[in-house]
């Protein structure tokens, strides 16, 4: 998303964040989970899994 503004040659875009700025402490806890914290392991095994069905898909 951009910002048009008004110039001599024209009008300029400026790019804008697409979300508010937000602090951690904002949002940690929002979504829920149940069950025990996943290990580093278990993290790397989702995102291969998902990246593999990416490409499978592709």
């Amino acid at each position: 998303m951009s910002k048009p503004e008004n110039s001599p040659e024209g009008v300029d875009l400026k790019p804008m964040p697409a979300f508010a700025p937000t602090r951690p402490q904002d949002v940690f806890g929002i979504l829920q989970h149940s069950g025990g914290p996943k290990t580093l392991e278990d993290m790397d095994a989702g995102v291969l899994a998902e990246a593999q069905q990416r490409d499978a898909r592709d």
